[in-house]
């Protein structure tokens, strides 16, 4: 990525949050340190981290709401 990271925040077990000195955040599972994905919002990191947690699990996204 290139850009200096500052620590913010673990959400779970194997998800780390950093914002980078561009102003965006960057997830990073644990397990693929030199891998990260950067995202515009701290909504949107944590949003990312449930989403690789759903992904170890093997649930995948949850099934829409039921219509009625």
């Amino acid at each position: 990525m290139g850009h200096e990271l500052s620590y913010v925040a673990q959400a779970g077990p194997e998800c780390r949050i950093y914002r980078s000195s561009t102003g965006h955040y960057v997830v990073q599972q644990s397990d693929r340190a030199e891998r990260g994905h950067e995202v515009a919002t701290l909504a949107c990191a944590y949003a990312a981290c449930h989403v690789f947690s759903d992904e170890e699990e093997g649930s995948g996204p949850s099934p829409p709401a039921e219509r009625r």
